[in-house]
């Protein structure tokens, strides 16, 4: 993934960019397809990704919003 190539490099921003843009796919395909069980545990990743990265930058209350 994108989000964790840059997430190593430690260029939060464009990890948090792509992140969210791997989010809003998932979101979409679940939408479309509720009943999708994989879309529905890749979107569950994604939450988790953004979560992880919102506590590793020290803004846990957006981590929680994205973790709960």
């Amino acid at each position: 993934k994108l989000g964790n190539l840059q997430k190593d490099l430690r260029d939060w921003g464009r990890a948090q960019m792509y992140y969210a843009k791997a989010l809003g796919a998932s979101e979409e395909l679940v939408r479309l397809n509720p009943g999708n069980a994989q879309y529905r545990r890749d979107a569950s990743v994604n939450y988790s990704d953004l979560g992880n990265l919102e506590i590793a930058l020290g803004d846990l209350g957006k981590a929680q919003k994205y973790l709960e």
